[in-house]
């Protein structure tokens, strides 16, 4: 189990995970990124992680009001993250 994943890790996750369900991955890309970022905001391990780069790179922005992953699809998403990427 590998609790410091790098950013393509989690893409590739996220991506097989909406394949599994028949979904096309490139319409659900913002699932994925919404997903990536919240994971990586919860679990890195400080500055020099895997996640904390993924973090600081991703192009999600959450808007100055959230208070967590809105889409459905994206929370799916980091239950799965969380499954395979964490204790």
């Amino acid at each position: 189990m590998n609790d410091d994943p790098t950013r393509f890790d989690l893409l590739k996750a996220g991506a097989r995970y909406l394949k599994g369900w028949g979904l096309e991955k490139t319409s659900r890309v913002w699932a994925i990124e919404e997903a990536i970022f919240y994971f990586a905001c919860h679990y890195h391990g400080g500055q020099w992680s895997n996640l904390y780069s993924a973090l600081s790179c991703s192009p999600f922005n959450p808007g100055i009001g959230a208070d967590g992953i809105e889409d459905e699809t994206g929370q799916e998403i980091y239950a799965h993250f969380k499954e395979i990427f964490s204790d």
